[in-house]
Order: C-alpha cells, then sequence, then structure tokens
C-alpha cells in the first residue's frame, strides 16, 4: 500500500506547535489487518483479552497528542479505562467483527482516524459488522463499502469471538500513509 512518509515541520499559524506526549515510533510501511479471538471491545479504540483482561496492542496504535488516551496509565504499571456514564450494558458479538473506531468522536477523528481504516475492508470476509463508535459520517463510510446496515455502534463493551483490526493509515503522532492520502 505504500509507506509512512517522513516527518515534517509543519507551519503553524496563530500560535505555537503542539509538542508530542509520546516519542513518534518508526511505523511498519506495510500496513496489515490482524485478527484478535476472544476480545472485549470498547468504545475509543480499546481492545481487551476476555481471556486474560490484557490491553491488546492495537489499543496504543493511536496516541494523542493532547496526551488523553482512553487508557491511562497507573502506579505498578497498569492502566485503568474510564467508564462513561452513558456506556451501554454489554453485548455478545458471534459473528467476526471488523474494528474501525477513534479516540474521539469527532468529525475530524472520523475524517482523519476512520474513514483510512475503511479502505481496508476488502482485506477481510465480505459483509462483516463495523464496530465504531462515532457515527457522525455515515454517508462517506458507505462510500468506502460500510453501509449503514453494517455499521454497529460502539456504545458498550462488545464481547466478540473474532475481531479484525486494521493498522491505522494515520495517526495523530504524525504518521501518515499513503493510503490515508488516497482516501
Amino acid at each position: 500500500h505504500g509507506a509512512f512518509e517522513p516527518g515534517r515541520v509543519m507551519t503553524v499559524y496563530g500560535g505555537t506547535p503542539a509538542t508530542p506526549v509520546s516519542q513518534r515510533r518508526t511505523r511498519d510501511p506495510l500496513l496489515r489487518v490482524r485478527r484478535y479471538r476472544n476480545v472485549i471491545v470498547l468504545p475509543h479504540h480499546v481492545l481487551v483479552s476476555a481471556e486474560t483482561g490484557e490491553i491488546l496492542p492495537p489499543t496504543f496504535d493511536l496516541p494523542s497528542t493532547e496526551g488523553k488516551h482512553a487508557v491511562q496509565q497507573r502506579a505498578g504499571g497498569l492502566y485503568g479505562y474510564r467508564i462513561s456514564a452513558e456506556l451501554g450494558r454489554a453485548r455478545r458479538i458471534r459473528s467476526p467483527v471488523f474494528v474501525a473506531d477513534c479516540l474521539f468522536s469527532a468529525y475530524g477523528h472520523s475524517l482523519m482516524e476512520i474513514l483510512p481504516k475503511l479502505a481496508m475492508l476488502d482485506a477481510v470476509p465480505a459483509d462483516l459488522p463495523i464496530a465504531t463508535s462515532s457515527m457522525i459520517l455515515p454517508e462517506l463510510y458507505g462510500a468506502l463499502g460500510a453501509r449503514r446496515e453494517r455499521l454497529l455502534q460502539l456504545d458498550r463493551p462488545l464481547f466478540c469471538e473474532t475481531v479484525y483490526v486494521p493498522d491505522p493509515p494515520l495517526d495523530l503522532s504524525g504518521n501518515i500513509h499513503s493510503l490515508a492520502r488516497e482516501v
């Protein structure tokens, strides 16, 4: 699918550029869709092993320059997840699920985080439900194959037997893959 662009200094008008909280990571130029079994999917791109309770690596694929992660590191190397008052009761999903989620349910995050992931739908079996916590751009999602009837509102914990999670073609620390630019 191409490669990630090298980091560049961006001009910011009317202020000073944000300093990333975390180190920028070198990314593999090949994007993959990874399959996980027996997973709890939580809003804001959080995946937890239902067997061990371990937070799975894709959860950390979307670092925020604002330092506002869905999971926060606590003392002793543990992590905490902020549970929203609007979080619904858990649901079990028996069919495989494609996860196309973002850190925040906002227009820009939907545009930059969800749409490029949907461009990788052809790598998974056809007509899988697509779990996302942002339903802001359903017409654009549909243009990439994620029709409304496939969208699964991620507003509660989903206990999934199988999930497919794409590597993010664009993340908030400045990594932009050529696929994201094409989308």
